[in-house]
């Protein structure tokens, strides 16, 4: 192997007559010698240059505002390099046994002698740095560039490959227009072809002189061929006095890759090594490497591959006139980090832009890169109007905008907005087959719901027949059809296991034969032996086949047999009657492949798409953000699966196969763009469309630039800021400008840099301070941080290339400070002596920023004073006091004799002083120090009212959110009173008054209410302290409060209940399980609680009461206990009583205004009389119920038909319904007791038994004639 310092790339040596054949860099290397630090190019030097600067005068270092440059932000992006106009110099080669798609480059020596000696060899430029486009770089170890086309003498190997090298041409112009990667960089795989000239010249070179061959591409990795002679014995030199050559010398091949990149890398690749034999009797020299790529081993290969002591003999089967031909085939595994390629190569290719994993969302990626390559179908989509409100509208439209930003998007697009609905969520992975089942239904449904024409599940909708036919009459019949959009196929029945597509699919279609005991009746002809099968009667135009890799023993598993499926398909042999399907429509070729890696219920999906069903097949890899050339086995033969006895456990299997019919390839990938979308539509996506780019673009800066505020004296002055350090950076003042910068630029452009953007700078002299958090001396609070402060910036003397941006250097904003005259070239290297310090002032419960001044190390801060009241505009005679502000909480009193060290709070540039003005009347009285403590633990509280939470247990206010001002260890009770008397005016009780913290997994307050409001602070709430709260970074949260219906009180649990509200027109109020109560309670204090916020009637009773319903699980749980009562609950009994009997029997509760005419009566003779009765409507039969249920009341003895009346006037019929046409019932459970007449009797004894269980209770059942709009609730009770 060689050194791992790449050796330098050679360059013709044009300073003789005599072209030389070989050339070389030096042998030696001094090592002692530095290299010159090279600048890489910078988007930056496409800007005009800054303008010319002036000395200005002290009155012009005065800027009152500055002038920004209103200019596009520049999106910065990692050093590229294109593929110069050698790389398209390729040819292609095919193989019998498999298409192996990659591209080739050939490379020549010279035709001249080598002239040994030291002017021979040309100094070269470090191999690291890849040639930019330039005609010169055709002159490295090959011909020279005419754009002619050179013959190869075609070559067939002979160790067994049989793959043919064709002529190839240069420039491959003519296919540039259908396929555009073709003569780019972005291949999957490739080979390189070098011819050696002057193999005699090359055994005298001196060990360790390079042979290079052109560049090629591969993924956007530039390889080449890299030839060394390697001396086998140790450096011992030995030479042939016969030949003059060195013996024991060998040939080092090997495989070079120099990406540039601004960030490490690393991938892996395998890699052939072939030396060309020129006899047919003779086999090729090759040998194969696997290896991971990376700065430190950037070329591998074999340091001795072939020995040149060989080359003497006659019949050496690789020597032809003094030549040796060499051969590589490099095959790179994508790589899976996105800072790999370029944005345009890795992001999108062949139409496909990639799409962002959110989680587990690659199936979801996977299926949608499937469907968006079927253009018909995504016409269909386009031309859709979704400008409704609708569910399928608005489905559509965002699946509109999905596809359209996949289309016309150059960088990964997300699915958030279509995927939340269509997901459970981005955590769980769902099988790719039943989303393609839910998807297409959906989309099948709305299509046709707009135009019922339009079929556009003919697309993928086979049909499979179902038919038998007597074997001893004719006797023929189809038992069914049956539709599919996905044909399912086995990978494995029992111990059969099917070998591929068509072994599985001839099985799918087989025929069983019934005869003996398991004839088949036909009728009329008796017990007949038959044959039964199932065939299709047509495929789809899109076959999509669905390989079922999963089985249960025990448990899930998934299969990863091996399954194979051919490129080409002629599914004629499975259908039923050819002539009526048509021959011709029986070919398919294969579209697209959805790959599972992994087991069962985890993974990682990916999807193979082949972009040409037209021509030649161009095979991509769709990896979530990724997008890949790959090779046709990769796509193909590398996912059947794992064969027997393989360890290899990574290997891609499968899952879902897409077909289409070869006669109507030109119809499936017809032509769309933007003008196919619906007029109604198309401003609403392209309007997506720019806001989804901006996003981008913000992103994209962020990854590449910093956006820094800039800031200056006056602007601070202007911002009239009054907390800590100088800004707020986390949300500043609108009139700080930005100024946008490389992270990778150097210190010695960042000026220029600032020139350009800012205008007010262009001619002004001023230096930079980055800001930094600063160092703390003798902190008071070891969990506190220093204050963010500016930092001149001074590199280290000598390394003004180097970039500190890319170091962590640099926090949100930079603040330049003007100064006079400075000069040009020292600016930013020459350190100054002297600390920049901050003047604040602060003066009735107020600070602001006044001024700078400057200081030294260990001078007496007195010595400025001078200084700091001319800043602060203070005469002699007021009296002030000097603080250093350090942090929250400390600020330090600053003596007569302090001097400037960190001791006193001064940590180099950026430190602050506070000027207080002393009170005449209470000179010793310190005020700013009792500011600072307010400051450092206040925090401003948003009240947000949470209507939502416990709905039937709130009160509505029309003021919903207030904003109170506190400090982190304020009680809450206290934040309550304030609540209750400032705002409420004490209508709200302190008591009745909830607060939490929403937010996270505690999206709701713990049921132990009396601690939180009792003993609780803010801080608690909040999670911090008085030692960890910062108030710099965060001092503004939000919090939920409600205004409950009862107070709460001390050692008073509280609990939650599936408890419902329905209203007089028996319509749920609340739909879900949050009223609470307290076990304590009875029913009746629940019910008075529960009354303030229930909508009674105008006219009504006012009183609520508690019902026993039926309970259902899942979609009719709601009808249940609307359709099913059981009986009223007694107000006396204890809401713990009746959670514990709904726990037990499963029963729900329902809460509903007492209707008029059914509160107890006040006699107690005449209540022993009445009896309340459940009423249920139900269809055909009794299990089948619907309608509101209710009670009616009647009394012992009365007739039904009073009875009857009641029951009229508290049903809600409607307008074609007839009253007298229902049938009335006494039901028992499911059976029936009693048919009703008017005549009939009430008899309690009969009609109410509280002997029996509250189900088998006796009710009346009305059987009303059924409506069509009626949904009926099918249950056993």
């Amino acid at each position: 192997m060689p050194s791992l310092s790449p050796s330098p790339e050679p360059q013709a040596n044009h300073g003789d007559n005599v072209k030389c054949d070989l050339v070389r860099s030096p042998a030696t290397t001094d090592v002692t010698r530095c290299k010159v630090s090279k600048r890489r190019e910078s988007p930056n030097d496409r800007l005009e240059p800054s303008p010319k600067r002036f000395n200005v005068s002290d009155a012009d270092a005065e800027v009152v505002e500055p002038d920004i440059v209103q200019r596009e932000p520049l999106i910065y992006r990692p050093a590229d390099y294109l593929p110069h106009d050698d790389i398209r110099r390729f040819k292609r080669l095919r193989s019998d046994s498999m298409e192996n798609d990659y591209e080739s480059s050939d490379s020549e020596s010279v035709k001249s002698p080598l002239r040994l000696g030291n002017d021979d060899f040309s100094d070269s430029s470090d191999s690291d740095s890849i040639p930019a486009p330039d005609p010169s770089l055709s002159r490295v170890c090959g011909n020279e560039f005419t754009g002619e086309v050179l013959p190869i003498v075609p070559i067939v190997p002979k160790n067994g490959s049989n793959m043919i090298v064709q002529t190839f041409t240069p420039n491959a112009h003519q296919k540039l227009q259908e396929y555009v990667e073709d003569w780019n960089y972005n291949v999957a795989a490739g080979e390189i072809r070098y011819t050696l000239k002057g193999v005699n010249a090359f055994r005298q070179a001196q060990e360790g002189t390079s042979f290079y061959s052109r560049y090629f591409y591969i993924r956007g990795v530039p390889f080449r061929i890299m030839l060394l002679p390697r001396d086998i014995n140790n450096g011992v030199k030995d030479i042939n006095e016969k030949t003059g050559f060195y013996r024991h010398r060998g040939i080092g091949f090997f495989v070079q890759c120099n990406p540039v990149r601004p960030t490490k890398w690393t991938f892996r690749g395998s890699v052939q090594l072939t030396m060309i034999s020129h006899m047919e009797d003779e086999p090729d020299h090759s040998r194969n490497i696997v290896h991971c790529f990376h700065p430190g081993e950037n070329d591998w290969g074999f340091a001795q591959f072939y020995n040149c002591d060989l080359f003497d003999e006659p019949d050496n089967p690789f020597l032809r006139d003094d030549m040796l031909d060499f051969h590589v085939v490099i095959h790179i595994d994508p790589p899976k980090l996105n800072t790999w390629m370029l944005p345009p190569v890795n992001y999108k290719l062949a139409g496909h832009t990639g799409i962002r994993n959110l989680g587990s969302t690659c199936y979801f990626n996977s299926l949608l890169q499937m469907l968006f390559g079927i253009n018909k179908l995504r016409k269909i989509i386009y031309e859709y109007d979704s400008s409704g409100d609708t569910d399928n509208d608005t489905l559509m439209f965002e699946l509109q905008t999905m596809f359209f930003l996949m289309q016309y998007a150059d960088y990964p697009v997300d699915t958030i907005n279509l995927g939340k609905l269509l997901w459970t969520d981005t955590i769980s992975q769902e099988d790719v087959h039943d989303m393609f089942m839910k998807l297409i239904d959906r989309i099948c449904t709305a299509v046709k719901d707009k135009d019922p024409n339009e079929e556009i599940s003919d697309l993928f909708q086979s049909m499979t027949r179902r038919s038998i036919r007597c074997t001893n009459i004719d006797f023929q019949k189809i038992l069914s059809e049956e539709k599919m959009n996905c044909i399912l196929l086995s990978v494995r029945v029992g111990d059969r296991a099917y070998e591929n597509v068509a072994d599985s699919l001839t099985d799918y279609v087989s025929i069983s034969r019934l005869d003996g005991d398991n004839c088949y009746d036909t009728g009329d002809h008796g017990l007949q032996a038959a044959e039964m099968s199932t065939k299709f009667s047509k495929f789809a135009p899109i076959v999509v086949l669905t390989i079922q890799r999963s089985a249960y023993e025990n448990f899930q598993v998934k299969l990863n047999d091996l399954f194979g499926y051919e490129e080409k398909m002629d599914l004629i042999p499975f259908i039923d009657d050819v002539p009526e399907f048509g021959q011709e429509n029986g070919n398919y070729s294969l579209y697209s492949v959805v790959v599972h890696y992994g087991e069962s219920g985890c993974g990682h999906y990916v999807c193979y798409i082949n972009t040409n069903l037209k021509g030649k097949h161009r095979w991509i890899k769709c990896d979530d953000e990724s997008i890949y050339r790959c090779a046709d086995f990769e796509a193909i033969n590398n996912n059947f699966g794992v064969p027997d006895n393989s360890k290899d456990t990574d290997i891609g299997t499968a899952y879902v196969l897409t077909y289409v019919r070869n006669n109507m390839i030109d119809e499936l990938m017809c032509d769309v763009d933007q003008n196919t979308l619906h007029p109604n539509i198309r401003s609403r996506v392209n309007e997506r469309f720019v806001q989804h780019h901006l996003a981008y673009q913000v992103r994209t800066e962020t990854t590449y630039q910093h956006s820094l505020l800039l800031v200056t004296e006056k602007l601070l002055q202007s911002s009239v800021y009054q907390r800590f350090d100088l800004l707020d950076v986390r949300n500043p003042k609108e009139h700080f400008p930005r100024v946008f910068l490389p992270k990778d630029i150097f210190v010695c452009d960042i000026y220029q840099e600032i020139r350009k953007q800012v205008a007010f700078l262009a001619e002004q002299d001023f230096r930079i301070y980055l800001f930094r958090y600063a160092e703390i001396s003798n902190p008071l609070n070891r969990n506190f941080k220093g204050g963010l402060r500016p930092g001149l910036l001074v590199p280290p003397e000598g390394v003004l290339n180097c970039s500190l941006f890319s170091e962590n250097t640099v926090h949100f904003a930079i603040y330049v400070h003007l100064v006079k005259c400075a000069p040009m070239i020292t600016e930013f290297i020459t350190p100054v002596p002297d600390h920049l310090v901050f003047v604040k002032l602060y003066h009735d419960n107020r600070i602001i920023i006044v001024g700078t001044i400057f200081v030294s190390p260990m001078q007496v801060l007195f010595d400025k004073m001078e200084e700091i009241r001319r800043i602060c505009r203070l005469p002699s005679h007021i009296k002030i006091r000097l603080y250093t502000e350090v942090c929250p909480y400390d600020v330090r009193e600053i003596e007569e004799d302090f001097v400037v060290d960190p001791h006193n709070g001064f940590d180099g540039d950026g430190s602050i002083i506070v000027v207080e003005i002393i009170n005449n009347t209470n000179p010793n009285s310190k005020q700013f120090p009792h500011f600072w403590k307010n400051l450092s633990r206040g925090v401003t509280l948003k009240l947000e009212m949470d209507v939502d939470l416990y709905q039937a247990n709130c009160i509505r206010h029309a003021n919903r959110t207030y904003n109170i001002c506190c400090f982190i260890d304020t009680p809450l009770k206290e934040i309550a009173e304030r609540l209750a008397y400032s705002q409420y005016n004490g209508v709200v009780p302190r008591e009745n008054i909830l607060i939490w913290r929403s937010g996270g997994l505690f999206d709701k307050p713990f049921l132990t209410f009396y601690d939180l409001m009792n003993n609780s602070t803010v801080g608690d709430l909040l999670g911090m302290s008085l030692n960890t709260f910062d108030a710099r970074e965060r001092y503004e949260f939000t919090l939920k409060f409600v205004l409950l219906t009862f107070p709460i009180l001390k050692d008073c649990a509280y609990t939650q209940a599936p408890a419902y509200l329905l209203t007089p027109d028996y319509r749920l109020m609340v739909n879900s399980h949050r009223v609470v109560f307290s076990p304590k309670w009875t029913l009746g204090e629940m019910c008075g609680y529960l009354a303030p916020n229930y909508p009674f009637t105008e006219n009504g009773t006012k009183k609520l009461r508690v019902v026993l319903t039926f309970r259902a699980a899942g979609e009719k749980a709601i009808a249940a206990l609307q359709c099913r009562v059981y009986k009223i609950m007694d107000d006396n009994m204890t809401c713990e009583a009746l959670n514990k009997l709904c726990y037990d029997r499963n029963y729900a509760i329902r809460i509903e205004e007492v209707p008029i005419g059914q509160l107890p009566a006040e006699d107690e003779e005449a209540r022993k009389k009445e009896h309340f009765i459940p009423v249920v409507n139900y269809e055909l039969t009794i299990m089948m119920l619907y309608e509101t249920s209710f009670f009616v009341k009647i009394i012992d003895g009365e007739p039904f038909s009073a009875v009857r009346e009641r029951i009229r006037g508290l049903m809600k019929l409607k307008e074609d319904e007839n009253f007298d046409d229902f049938k009335f019932y006494v039901y028992a459970g499911i059976n029936p007791r009693i048919v009703l007449t008017d005549q009939d009797r009430v008899d309690l004894s009969i009609w109410a038994n509280e002997r029996l269980s509250y189900q088998e209770q006796p009710y009346i059942a009305i059987k009303r004639p059924i409506l069509d709009d009626v949904h009926t609730l099918k249950f056993f009770q």
